[in-house]
């Protein structure tokens, strides 16, 4: 028998997009509405019926037909009306109507997969409107029956446990940006049913026969086998729209409706890869990742958000309206095109003191002048490079966030402010100024090697060359010589004031008058003597610290062991030079170090989860599938390889013996596999908003378990972050939560982030 082949990309994308034929250029219409209608889907009623899944509606399921076959009904010439049988039989409506799962029917047939993915579980009736029921000598036949399926619906929401496999695994596929319209109504037209003009009592004894193929007693392990048919699916999923790809673009949508999205990266909502960000209406915020992304904010007053800042980018107007954003800063914000953005956010430039600290005797003369070649490039990697910007991108003279330059040299015998700190109020004319005083400086003098290196270092410190702001987010002196100091007695009092400027040191001028916004005052009382004065209560004065960074041009070992010396002191680092020709690129180095060195240090997290009460679930010897599903269930597999779904609400899953599969779902659930090879399923959608007290947690990950991505997730999405973990009052213990993006996925119990390497995962 040839069975009916319907086409399940084409109700699916109704489902989700309200049309079989979504635009495939406007991907903003694709994002849901407002007042949108749900789709509707005709399917013929006699296809249905005897090549569909109404094939199996066979009339003795229905409890009208039994209990007549069945029941005792006087003999008579004349047939019986339907309402004659209903009054002898006491038949309700109810009789007249029944449910078939196609989960459990005809399990693994031709059109298995079809049948339960649209339509699930369906429901029929039978029509008896033109129906006579005859009893001849105890033989019994009926006229005129009709089989009909009735109005169905196809979507992911169901009451019925046979539907969770779509609900938990397929639902995140096909809709994981929840555009879906509704449930698509589900129609049948064409007759009014099929028609059984006369069904005999062997008619009805044959189809008896037939019943053990339909609504099987397994079906929610069938709809564990369902998951298996990948081929099926890999079609749905590998659609031109329902696999969210535009081409080599992953589609990320915004939130349906005319809200206000935010679409922060493209690494941290299931994908990885270049993505066009969707916003659709409202005032939207698109951000995409290290890949070449498209951002369309669709209407509304939308805004695109960088990294970095804005001079760090190449921004051009294309032919076509769009704008194209280039990151000059490899492997973080890619080359991005821009369409319907109304703002484009940088990142506010880091607001800094940089002061350059130079030795300027003659042997320095090579390296000086190939300063002076690129003095423009290091200048402008501290206070910014202006670039043409397109009309939609407002100039910012403001972009360098106030960074300043300074520079000090130092010689035998003394030493010179070429420039004090830029304070002028335009960019430009403190490019200006530095490149200015960096061109003045000559080299002259020297003759003995060693030179007053803390000499040159405390005109930088002291303020002689400007005041160090205690605002600024980075304060640094960038030294550069080649030879060790001679004015060692002096360092004492470099430290001091590389610990904090503000700091009265012995045999300098007294510290001066300071306001930070308002809220610390430091007055002067006698030379060697200050009170301040805090509008918050605190026992240690504010300190403003200045970290040294060294540069050792050449490879005397005595330099090296001081500036290596005065580096760590300070919080630097001490950089090597060997010769004029690489000066610049140490330098540009030594800009480029963040505060802290670029290692980040922080105390692990602490997280403290308590475990609700649970309804109790158990299992037998065999394997076994258990699902939770609406209410706090505590699930035990006991022996054999078992599949646990927590569902709905906060579980606690227990595998037993054997390899077992743990699905938390949704709510916060407590994991433990037991015994044997287990796998921890994580579920995107299942994701914490920026709470780990309320994510799932696996407390007996070990050696043979595995960790599954489901919905999507792919291991270079994931972030590990070690937390220190308390559960029910316990000790606390060293373990690893595992983010999307921000977002909590899950907690594995005193597991090191070592030890979740990449052959620990498995895709889904």
């Amino acid at each position: 028998m040839a069975y009916q082949n319907y086409d399940e990309i084409e109700i699916t994308r109704k489902f989700v997009f309200g049309t079989d034929k979504p635009s495939p250029d406007n991907y903003n219409a694709h994002i849901r509405g407002k007042d949108v209608k749900p789709a509707s889907q005709d399917y013929d009623m006699d296809t249905y019926m005897n090549s569909g899944g109404g094939r199996f509606a066979y009339p003795s399921l229905f409890p009208a037909v039994e209990k007549f076959f069945n029941g005792k009904i006087p003999d008579r010439e004349k047939g019986y009306t339907s309402g004659e049988i209903k009054g002898i039989l006491g038949l309700t409506s109810r009789d007249f109507w029944i449910n078939i799962s196609q989960y459990g029917t005809n399990i693994g047939g031709e059109d298995f997969a079809d049948r339960c993915w649209i339509f699930g579980n369906s429901p029929f009736e039978l029509d008896v409107t033109n129906a006579t029921y005859y009893v001849n000598n105890g033989i019994k036949r009926i006229e005129g029956l009709k089989v009909k399926a009735l109005a169905d619906n196809f979507d992911f929401e169901s009451d019925g446990r046979t539907q969770i496999i779509n609900n938990l695994v397929f639902n995140p596929i096909v809709d994981r940006y929840r555009l879906n319209r509704g449930e698509v109504t589900i129609n049948f037209t064409g007759s009014s049913g099929k028609p059984y003009p006369t069904y005999t009592e062997d008619n009805f004894r044959a189809d008896q026969k037939l019943e053990a193929n339909v609504n099987g007693s397994n079906e929610l392990g069938y709809a564990v086998l369902l998951a298996t048919k990948s081929g099926y699916f890999l079609n749905i999923a590998s659609d031109k729209f329902l696999s969210y790809r535009r081409g080599v673009f992953n589609v990320i949508y915004g939130n349906p409706g005319w809200g206000d999205d935010s679409i922060l990266s493209a690494g941290a909502v299931e994908i990885a890869g270049p993505g066009l960000l969707v916003g659709g209406a409202g005032n939207d915020t698109l951000q995409g990742g290290s890949f070449d992304d498209e951002l369309d904010g669709g209407d509304g007053s939308d805004k695109a958000v960088y990294k970095g800042v804005k001079n760090e980018y190449d921004i051009q107007n294309l032919p076509d309206g769009s704008i194209q954003i280039t990151d000059k800063i490899p492997f973080r914000d890619g080359k991005d095109i821009l369409k319907n953005i109304e703002n484009i956010v940088f990142q506010k430039a880091l607001a800094q003191d940089i002061a350059f600290v130079i030795d300027t005797t003659s042997s320095m003369s090579d390296d000086i002048d190939e300063v002076k070649a690129r003095a423009s490039e290091i200048i402008n990697i501290v206070l910014g490079e202006k670039s043409d910007s397109p009309d939609s991108v407002s100039p910012d003279e403001t972009n360098s966030g106030g960074s300043r330059i300074a520079v000090v040299g130092y010689n035998d015998p003394g030493t010179d402010i070429f420039l004090p700190f830029t304070d002028q109020p335009d960019i430009e004319q403190r490019k200006t100024a530095a490149l200015n005083a960096i061109n003045s400086i000559s080299v002259s003098g020297g003759g003995d090697f060693p030179e007053v290196v803390n000499t040159g270092l405390i005109r930088a410190l002291s303020g002689d060359a400007g005041k160090w702001r205690p605002e600024a987010d980075v304060r640094r002196i960038i030294l550069f010589g080649d030879a060790p100091p001679k004015d060692d007695e002096l360092r004492a009092q470099v430290l001091a004031l590389a610990s904090n400027v503000e700091a009265p040191v012995s045999g300098m001028s007294s510290p001066r008058t300071m306001s930070i916004a308002s809220d610390i005052e430091t007055s002067n009382i006698t030379n060697n003597l200050a009170v301040t004065r805090f509008a918050l209560e605190t026992n240690a004065q504010t300190k403003i610290p200045v970290e040294i960074f060294t540069i050792l041009i050449g490879n005397n070992t005595e330099t090296a062991a001081d500036f290596e010396s005065l580096a760590t002191a300070t919080g630097g680092k001490a950089l090597n030079a060997a010769d004029s020709s690489k000066i610049v690129d140490v330098i540009i180095e030594a800009l480029g170090t963040s505060a802290d060195g670029g290692i980040p240090s922080a105390e692990n997290k602490t997280v403290s989860i308590i475990t609700p009460m649970q309804n109790i679930i158990n299992g037998s010897p065999n394997n076994d599938v258990l699902l939770g599903y609406k209410e706090n269930d505590s699930l035990t597999g006991l022996e054999g390889n078992d599949t646990l779904y927590g569902g709905k609400e906060n579980d606690i899953l227990e595998g037993g013996d054997g390899d077992d599969q743990l699905w938390g779902d949704l709510g916060q659930d407590i994991l433990k596999g037991g015994a044997g090879n287990d796998t921890f399923f994580l579920i995107g959608n299942s994701a914490v908003l920026g709470l780990p007290e309320q994510a799932d947690v696996i407390t007996d990950f070990q050696p043979g378990d595995t960790i599954g991505l489901a919905s999507g997730l792919l291991l270079d999405q994931l972030v590990f972050e070690a937390i220190t973990l308390q559960l029910d009052g316990g000790l606390p213990s060293i373990s690893t939560a595992i983010k999307l993006g921000n977002n909590y996925l899950a907690i594995f119990q005193g597991v090191e982030t070592s030890t979740l390497t990449p052959n620990v995962f498995i895709g889904v």
